[in-house]
């Protein structure tokens, strides 16, 4: 599944990564450009089980393809948003 977002520079720009429960509970993580984004950075936050990525504040520089990684101890599933 892939889906263009645009956001107006300075604005909130929000991805939504769909993952429907599993067992045991997958864990999600965001890739930009392939590169993992670490949780905790002033711009960029996690919500909603780590489902919803938002970038606050965006700048030129967030130009780029973004996927969630959804992974449990049976395998992975990727999307790239």
């Amino acid at each position: 599944m892939s889906a263009e977002v645009m956001v107006v520079s300075g604005r909130t720009a929000l991805m939504q990564c769909m993952s429907s429960g599993g067992s045991p509970r997958p864990t999600v993580t965001w890739l930009k450009d392939g590169v993992v984004i670490a949780p905790g950075t002033p711009r960029h936050f996690f919500t909603a089980e780590d489902q919803l990525l938002v970038i606050v504040h965006t700048r030129l520089e967030d130009t780029g393809n973004y996927t969630c990684v959804v992974t449990n101890v049976l395998g992975s599933d990727r999307q790239v948003t």
